[in-house]
């Protein structure tokens, strides 16, 4: 009876423990701050994936500037930003003139904070 009684205080312990387990991991992806280091993991390798392919499509045409300004965009995304600006180069120098190339500039690179 004694054994019966020991093991079932032991089951019980061990009842409240994983269920205190379960309630602290709950709190923790709740109001753990970094949270979404997995969710941004997997953007920033689908970002790279798709830089990837534009690299791909600028080694078949490489005077398409709408290429390069994509690839600005997407550097940027990532916190590339020398790549970034080195891409909008290449677009400038292939279409001084082009105001969308002018305002990408001026939005990703000189805005005010």
């Amino acid at each position: 009876m004694a054994k019966q009684n020991r093991s079932l205080i032991n089951r019980t312990v061990l009842l409240r423990i994983f269920e205190l387990l379960l309630l602290i991991l709950l709190l923790l992806s709740v109001f753990w701050p970094k949270r979404d280091i997995v969710w941004e993991w997997q953007e920033k390798r689908k970002i790279e994936a798709e830089i990837t392919e534009w690299e791909k499509i600028l080694e078949k045409y490489p005077g398409y500037r709408d290429v390069y300004l994509r690839l600005v965009v997407l550097n940027w995304q990532i916190k590339n930003e020398g790549k970034a600006k080195e891409h909008l180069q290449k677009a400038k120098d292939l279409d001084p003139n082009f105001e969308t190339t002018k305002n990408l500039e001026e939005i990703l690179f000189y805005k005010n904070p």
